[in-house]
């Protein structure tokens, strides 16, 4: 077993311990409260489940020397830091603006402008994406582990 292998490892069961120690915390909760920390822990658990399983599929193979990834295009640091700055920018405005305009209002604006700014240009697509997202998000949370999100004046 090499140290990298080790280290994932590791890092699984910390997670497990993790999830373990959220669950059992959350069981003295109200039956309303407990629904949505034992959910997240379903999922992560099984997710730690899949990732253990691949992981012990793997351990005997010998790695290749890693290839370029060609999905992946080489940019230049100027651009890379731009990026970052922008993403962080972003993030600073939609934290400080949520309260005030609400989830779905500045989760769109906020999914539309980092598209955009990436480099996503259709405006089907940008809407889809945006859409999509939004909705699901707001599905999951709403409906499906009932925390309600920001509302905001304008939603």
């Amino acid at each position: 077993m090499t140290k990298r292998q080790r280290q994932e490892f590791i890092f699984v069961f910390l997670i497990f311990a993790l999830v373990l120690f959220m669950l059992i915390v959350s069981h003295d909760y109200h039956p309303l409260a407990k629904q949505f920390p034992q959910r997240v822990a379903g999922v992560v658990l099984i997710l730690l489940v899949w990732e253990l399983a691949v992981m012990i599929l793997r351990r005997g193979e010998k790695k290749e020397a890693p290839k370029k990834n060609e999905l992946f295009e080489e940019l230049p640091r100027k651009t890379l830091i731009r990026r970052w700055l922008a993403i962080g920018l972003s993030l600073a405005v939609y934290v400080l603006l949520l309260p005030t305009l609400g989830f779905i209002v500045m989760t769109s604006l906020f999914m539309l402008s980092l598209l955009w700014f990436f480099d996503m240009r259709r405006p089907f697509l940008l809407l889809l994406y945006t859409g999509f997202t939004v909705g699901t998000l707001y599905m999951v949370f709403v409906k499906i582990l009932y925390v309600p999100l920001p509302s905001g004046v304008l939603w």
